[in-house]
């Protein structure tokens, strides 16, 4: 089925939703944030067809898997120290971390 967006009240699968977005990297902002939301949850490669995925739906990836910095294009220094904090070892999976960060790590680690 070929949809133009897609709203929860659409109640289409989950699998559907990860195909919309995988199918054209700007279709990600034609799914309603919830759904994106589950998304990278289910699947986080999805957040590597999202050119600037939203502050809900980078924290909902980071607090499921903090690993998932390395799949956010530039993250900002507090999605960067999110992840760090949840797991120290983040931080290798950020391409240029911050100073904060990297900081952050080494006094966790």
């Amino acid at each position: 089925m070929k949809y133009q967006f897609i709203l929860v009240e659409m109640n289409v699968p989950l699998d559907d939703v990860i195909g919309f977005i995988r199918d054209d990297e700007r279709n990600y902002n034609r799914v309603e944030e919830p759904l994106q939301i589950e998304a990278v949850k289910a699947w986080p490669g999805c957040l590597e067809y999202m050119a600037k995925p939203s502050k809900a739906v980078q924290e909902a990836a980071i607090r499921h898997n903090p690993i998932n910095i390395g799949r956010i294009r530039k993250p900002t220094k507090e999605i960067q120290l999110l992840a760090v904090q949840l797991d120290p070892r983040a931080i290798e999976m950020i391409e240029k971390p911050c100073d904060e960060a990297k900081s952050l790590a080494t006094l966790l680690a």
